[in-house]
C-alpha cells in the first residue's frame, strides 16, 4: 500500500517524511530539487555526509526562479540578482563542502528522493522553506519497480549531467561543464508507472531526448474518464499554444458529461498571470470548472479511478513539452487519498 503525504501550512507530514527518511539512511540518499533553499533540510543532509558513513548525491539547477522562460545560457548573470539566487548557491556550496556529491542539471525541476535503494518520495515540494512550510504540496512513496525505475533516472541523469562538480578556488567557485547528450533510448527500459519529461529544444544535455510520457499519461487519464477529472497545477499556460492535444482531450471529456475541474494559484508572479488568466478563461468558455487555491503547489491528474502525481506545471514550454520531470501513476490507496484531498480542496475555495 503506498502512502500519500501532504503539506498544507498546517499539517506537514511530507516534510516530516522527507527529515524521517534521511536519518534513517544506512548507505546512500539521492535526492533532485529545482531549489535548494531550506535550512532544515539542508543540514541534515549535511550532517548525515559528514558523518562519513553515508553518501549523499544531490542534483539540482542553477536556475531557480520557477516559472520563467528557460533560457540557455552558460554564464546567466540575470540569475544572480534573483530573489532566493544567493541563498541557493550559497546552500549549493554548503553541501559540496560538507561532501555532498553535488552536479547541475540547466533542465531540471524534478523533486524526489531515494534512501538506500528502500524509500523513495516522489513530491510536488522543492528543498525550500515555502514548500516545506507554507505551501500546499503533495508525495506518494514509491516501491518495487518504480522505485528502481527511478533510482534509474536518477543515476542516469545524474551521470549526464550538465555540470559535473564544483571546483574548489581560492578566489571563488567554478564549476566544470560537460555536455554529454543522453540518447533518446536510454529510458526505454522503464515500461511502469514511471513517466518522464526529458527534452530540450535548446543545445542541453536533454537535446537529443524525446521523452513527454507525463503529457501522454494525462490525456490518457482524461480520455478514460467516466464521471470526473481532476486537472491540479501550480500555473496554467500555453504561451505557444502547444497544448493542443490535452486541450482537445479535455474539451471532449466535457462534451461526453465529464465534470473537469482546474485547481491554480491565483497567486503565482506577474509574468505568469496574464498567460494563466487566459487558459483558465479559455477551459471556462468550454465548460471546466476552475478553483483558486492559496498557495496550491501540488500537481496531479486525476479521474475516477486512475491519477497521476508529477512534478510539472501544467505548462506548453516548461513541464510538459520541455525539461526534466518526473511522474509516477498512483496505487489504489494513493489515488483515493488524493481524490480525498483535492476534494477538500475545493471545499476550501467556496
Amino acid at each position: 500500500m503506498g502512502q500519500y503525504y501532504i503539506n498544507d501550512g498546517k499539517n506537514m507530514g511530507l516534510t516530516d517524511r522527507i527529515i524521517e527518511i534521511i536519518k534513517s539512511a544506512n548507505k546512500y540518499v539521492k535526492l533532485s530539487s529545482f531549489i535548494m533553499e531550506d535550512h532544515m533540510v539542508v543540514t541534515e543532509l549535511c550532517r548525515v555526509a559528514e558523518s562519513g558513513k553515508v553518501a549523499v548525491f544531490v542534483i539540482s539547477n542553477r536556475n531557480n526562479k520557477e516559472g520563467e522562460e528557460y533560457k540557455a545560457t552558460s554564464n546567466r548573470k540575470e540569475e544572480m540578482n534573483v530573489e532566493g539566487f544567493n541563498t541557493h548557491q550559497m546552500f549549493l556550496q554548503k553541501l559540496f563542502y560538507s561532501g555532498v556529491h553535488v552536479r547541475l542539471l540547466d533542465n531540471l525541476h524534478a523533486k524526489f528522493i531515494i534512501v538506500d535503494g528502500e524509500s523513495a518520495i516522489l513530491m510536488s515540494a522543492n528543498i525550500a522553506s515555502n514548500s516545506l512550510v507554507k505551501n500546499v504540496e503533495t508525495g506518494i512513496s514509491l516501491a518495487d519497480k518504480e522505485l528502481k525505475d527511478l533510482e534509474l533516472v536518477f543515476d542516469t541523469m545524474y551521470n549526464y549531467a550538465d555540470i559535473v562538480q564544483f571546483i574548489k578556488s581560492d578566489k571563488s567557485d567554478v564549476v566544470k561543464k560537460s555536455m554529454r547528450k543522453l540518447p533518446n533510448h536510454i529510458f526505454e527500459e522503464i515500461k511502469g508507472g514511471i513517466k518522464l519529461t526529458a527534452i530540450s529544444r535548446f543545445n542541453t544535455n536533454l537535446s537529443e531526448c524525446h521523452q513527454t510520457t507525463i503529457y501522454e499519461s494525462i490525456i490518457k487519464i482524461i480520455d478514460e474518464a467516466h464521471s470526473f477529472v481532476y486537472i491540479v497545477s501550480w500555473v496554467f499556460k500555453d504561451k505557444h499554444n502547444t497544448l493542443i492535444k490535452l486541450k482537445k482531450s479535455i474539451f471532449n471529456a466535457v462534451s461526453r458529461g465529464v465534470k473537469v475541474s482546474l485547481f491554480y494559484n491565483e497567486k503565482v508572479p506577474p509574468f505568469n498571470q496574464t498567460l494563466q488568466n487566459q487558459f483558465i478563461y479559455e477551459m471556462g468558455s468550454k465548460g471546466c470548472d476552475a478553483y483558486s487555491c492559496i498557495n496550491n503547489h501540488s500537481k496531479c491528474v486525476l479521474n475516477e479511478k486512475n491519477g497521476i502525481l508529477f512534478t510539472a506545471n501544467i505548462d506548453g514550454n516548461n513541464g510538459l513539452l520541455e525539461g526534466f520531470e518526473v511522474g509516477c501513476l498512483m496505487d489504489n490507496d494513493q489515488h483515493k487519498q488524493a481524490v480525498k484531498h483535492v476534494n477538500e480542496l475545493e471545499v476550501s475555495t467556496k
